[in-house]
């Protein structure tokens, strides 16, 4: 905005001092016409007294410079209201100084304009700073998983599956959905982790922690997935995390799992915690994918109707 404005103040300057110049001129011409008939005239009179003769050289004499003092808006109007003889000049001078005012600022503007300027650039560059510095305090981290015996589509089913995540995560117990449709971005699901089973196998099990997050995209063709968690009661702030299988190249009949995070820095954890638990978190993926799809190769085997997904993996 600063720069537009000074950009719109120059081209202003340039076009008044441009009108400025041509109205000096014309006037400069005006008055050497005006001048060279009254000398004429002057001449005419000249036998008759000598004292215009004297008062005339007096007052070019006297003739104001280019920069006067500074004056105000009644010593501006004076020189208007000179004799004719000093007014052509006296003209011509406020409007050259005036031109020179406005071409060439008070240098105590300036040195606003550059304070303003400098504070502007200041603040940006703490925000820049404040910025980086947040990203350079990020934890990021990932793990993989290798599923030598299945293949990339028949894994993407079981992570496809949103709100399937207790089928193959182990720990999480708990994974229903809280808010939109399952498998479509904007969704929410509730995970939870119970408390151990007490001595009554009845017995209601306690929540021992929970998160609620939000599917953020979904590519079917990448076999990717993009979630955050929105609210936990493990000290979450922002963490975005994404789950990616992908094919292995050699071996069409295998792939790898790779679960990914970034996150801010989580109170009562360290980033290696949060890292060893990523890895343990995927290796257990991936082996129960594995087992799950062990029993589906049975049961086709067998010539039962082979299950899918994380039905697949609740029959393991």
């Amino acid at each position: 905005m600063a720069v537009s404005n000074a950009v719109a103040t120059a081209l202003l300057c340039i076009l008044l001092s441009f009108s400025l110049e041509r109205s000096v001129l014309a006037y400069e011409r005006y008055a050497e016409m005006t001048l060279y008939t009254g000398d004429i005239a002057r001449q005419k009179r000249a036998d008759v007294s000598t004292v215009s003769t004297g008062a005339r050289s007096q007052k070019r004499t006297n003739r104001p410079s280019c920069r006067p003092e500074p004056r105000t808006c009644d010593t501006s109007l004076s020189l208007l209201q000179s004799p004719d003889d000093a007014r052509t000049t006296n003209l011509r001078t406020l409007l050259r100084c005036t031109l020179h005012d406005i071409t060439h600022p008070h240098p105590r503007g300036r040195d606003r304009e550059y304070a303003t300027r400098r504070s502007m650039e200041k603040a940006a560059a703490a925000a820049a700073g404040e910025q980086q510095q947040q990203q350079e305090d990020q934890w990021r981290g990932a793990a993989e998983a290798t599923l030598p015996s299945t293949p990339a589509s028949a894994a993407w089913a079981h992570i496809a599956a949103f709100c399937a995540l207790h089928r193959y995560l182990p720990g999480i117990e708990v994974c229903e959905l809280a808010a939109g449709e399952d498998g479509r971005p904007g969704c929410v699901r509730y995970v939870a982790s119970l408390q151990p089973a007490g001595a009554g196998e009845d017995e209601e099990r306690e929540v021992a922690s929970w998160a609620r997050e939000e599917l953020l995209e979904i590519d079917h063709g990448a076999r990717h997935l993009a979630y955050a968690v929105v609210a936990s009661s493990m000290g979450f702030g922002r963490y975005v995390a994404t789950m990616t299988v992908v094919a292995d190249e050699e071996d069409e009949e295998g792939c790898r799992l790779v679960w990914a995070f970034e996150c801010d820095p989580v109170q009562g954890w360290s980033l290696d915690g949060l890292r060893s638990y990523l890895d343990a978190g995927v290796k257990g993926v991936a082996a129960r994918i594995e087992e799950a799809e062990k029993v589906t190769s049975a049961a086709a085997a067998a010539g039962g109707a082979p299950a899918a997904g994380g039905d697949a993996i609740a029959a393991a």
